[in-house]
């Protein structure tokens, strides 16, 4: 919003400015306050005096008469016809860029640039009045009270004079007359140019309300004087120039230094109606002490050389002298505490168990490697360190706020690592540190804020990329921090190192698998076999300084039925589970070792039937055979980890007839 005022005024009759002077003159007539109307010969009486129509106030104890007094009045009467150009005038100021507030603090200083804009309008007119003074003397021996002039130009209209225009004159100038006092008051009417052709003539009313004889009402004298208009038309200009002059208000302790012109000026008397003003100067703070607050007060003076009419406009600036500011000087640590991997794979179940007729050959039975899948895949770290924060400046600290946060880098594929710079670092995990143990530093005192930040990290391969993927950034800020650094705060890095190996590694197997299958026996008959299997497996690898340690907890259960035709009450089963739960420990600055386990489970049965004419017994023969393995390498170098499963399982379905 701009803060410039602006303020217009418009000069619209002619002001004539004079020195009072005292005369000594006869006593007038009395008057009514309202110009008298009588025929062409005869003046307004000077013999009667009049209370216009109010009754006289009674003296009481508690209403006492005013003191009275006597007055007479004369005039002069010129009159005039002028061809007036009247210029009326606009000014504003403003600060460049509307700016209204600003901070200089001690031993700085700024530039200050006003903008001064001037308009001049002007309007012609042609005008026809009566111009000229009434003198009015005080004849009686108290002041007087409620002086009212009322000036009144008459036209004769053939029959009488009648009124044309009437104006109140001003007497703030001098509204009491003391005894014997005499003052000059000057008055000007105008009138309309259908009367330029009558007898005119000039009537004043000059009133009071103590007058002698009608104390309490508005009475007094009257003068008259007659005028004639002029045969030329004269031109008058008003206001066609004006001056300017800026004033500027420094507070103790600034100093301004002009770079410009400072004024006054002085403006028209051209063609020229718009002016533009800059006024530049340097203000310095020398000695204002901070958190105080200043008005710089300017304000642009217009005068208007004939109306004296002054216009101002005013640009005000609040300058406030600055916090109690300091700097910051932050150092950290950063380092993972705690690392943890949690992998699940998920293998095709149908791929493990061998389902079939016919004769088999369990030496045609081999191992195969299956593929599974990784679905999930969570690195969680756990950073901790400390944060430095040193107030280097020369007051204390003021709303102290620490913000921890990782940061990765984000590596695009076939890029080298010369083309990544700053925006390439993304934030993933942040924390408010904790600063309640001192929330303020004095100058020169130093203090190290604790911190710790756990963050999780999906399906990201860390082997061989720690020591350029991660960074540690603290930020740290204050509400008083020097704003000539143009900053809120500091910021810190530390790289962030990832360990050799994490502390837990924990690896989930799953596979399900349900079938039916059908196998055709003769031309009518039919033998169903339906089997499900389940395979659960949990691995924990626990890395300390001391030892490592792998635990495996696996479990594997195969089950199932088999019928003929029909005949489901009939069904044989079938049920196998293996349950493998081992542990091995390593301890010393290389640790190798393997974990190695193996079982198997086997279950038979009968089922019988009629085919034809004759008893079928089916030989269900049902196993489950598993081997796994788990191997560790841990040196100062390096850290390997590895894995396998074998699982065989099948029903084998034998047919005898009795």
């Amino acid at each position: 919003m701009k803060k410039a005022s602006k303020i217009a005024a418009l000069a619209v009759a002619l002001a004539i400015v004079m020195t009072a002077f005292v005369v000594a003159l006869d006593q007038g007539p009395l008057s009514t306050g309202s110009a008298d109307e009588g025929d062409k010969n005869n003046l307004p009486g000077v013999n009667d005096p009049q209370t216009g129509g109010e009754d006289p106030i009674d003296e009481t104890p508690n209403n006492p008469v005013p003191s009275a007094t006597t007055i007479t009045a004369t005039k002069t009467a010129t009159g005039f016809w002028e061809k007036r150009t009247v210029y009326s005038w606009e000014i504003e100021k403003c600060l460049e860029e509307d700016v209204c507030e600003m901070q200089i603090e001690p031993g700085e200083c700024v530039e200050l640039s006003y903008n001064i804009h001037v308009d001049r309008y002007v309007c012609v007119d042609e005008v026809f009045g009566v111009r000229g003074y009434i003198t009015v003397t005080n004849t009686g021996s108290s002041p007087t009270e409620g002086l009212a002039i009322t000036d009144t130009v008459q036209a004769w209209n053939g029959c009488c004079f009648v009124d044309i225009a009437t104006v109140c004159v001003d007497v703030s100038a001098k509204p009491v007359l003391q005894a014997g006092e005499c003052y000059t008051y000057c008055y000007e009417v105008l009138f309309g140019s259908e009367w330029i052709e009558c007898e005119l003539r000039n009537v004043a009313d000059v009133t009071i309300t103590n007058l002698e004889g009608n104390v309490g009402s508005a009475c007094g004298v009257q003068a008259c004087a007659e005028f004639d208009l002029p045969c030329k038309m004269d031109c008058i200009f008003v206001d066609e120039c004006a001056e300017i002059e800026d004033y500027f208000s420094i507070p103790a302790g600034f100093a301004a230094t002009p770079l410009t012109d400072v004024g006054p000026w002085v403006l028209g008397g051209n063609e020229c109606n718009e002016w533009d003003i800059c006024v530049k100067f340097l203000l310095e703070n020398r000695e204002a002490p901070r958190l105080c607050t200043f008005c710089i007060a300017n304000q642009v003076t217009l005068m208007p050389l004939d109306t004296m009419q002054c216009l101002f406009a005013e640009a005000p600036l609040i300058v406030y002298t600055g916090d109690d500011e300091t700097t910051l000087c932050v150092d950290k640590t950063a380092a993972v505490t705690y690392w943890t991997e949690y992998i699940r794979y998920e293998a095709d179940p149908e791929e493990l168990v061998y389902i079939g007729e016919g004769p088999i050959d369990e030496n045609s039975i081999e191992p195969r490697i299956i593929e599974v899948e990784c679905t999930d895949d969570v690195h969680t770290l756990t950073v901790a360190g400390a944060i430095k924060v040193t107030n280097t400046g020369c007051y204390p600290t003021d709303g102290l706020r620490i913000i921890d946060t990782i940061q990765m880098l984000c590596i695009e594929p076939d890029v080298s690592m010369a083309a990544f710079d700053g925006d390439n670092w993304v934030d993933i995990a942040c924390v408010e540190v904790d600063t309640s143990c001192k929330p303020m530093l004095f100058p020169g005192e130093c203090f190290y804020y604790p911190y710790e930040v756990t963050f999780t990290i999906d399906d990201l391969e860390l082997a061989g990329l720690a020591n350029f993927m991660f960074r540690n950034q603290a930020y740290v800020e204050i509400c008083n921090y020097d704003d000539d650094a143009g900053v809120d705060g500091v910021y810190a890095y530390a790289p962030l190192f990832l360990p050799l190996y994490p502390d837990v590694i924990t690896i989930e197997t799953v596979a399900e698998m349900e079938s039916c299958d059908e196998l055709p026996f003769g031309e009518c008959s039919t033998l169903y076999v339906e089997t499900a299997f389940s395979y659960c497996q949990t691995v924990v690898v626990t890395n300390t300084a001391e030892r490592s340690t792998i635990d495996v907890y696996t479990d594997l259960h195969f089950s199932g039925m088999v019928w003929s035709n029909d005949c489901f009450c009939d069904a044989e089963y079938f049920d196998l589970a293996i349950h493998v739960d081992t542990s091995k420990c390593a301890q010393g600055e290389v640790r190798e070792m393997t974990l190695e386990s193996a079982d198997s489970a086997f279950d038979h049965d009968d089922l019988y039937f009629c085919f034809g004419c004759e008893e079928v017994v089916v030989h269900i023969d049902a196993f489950l055979i598993y081997l796994e393995g788990q191997e560790l390498y841990l040196d100062d170098s390096s850290f390997v980890f590895g894995e396998g499963k074998l699982a065989i399982g099948g029903v084998l379905l034998e047919f005898e007839t009795c």
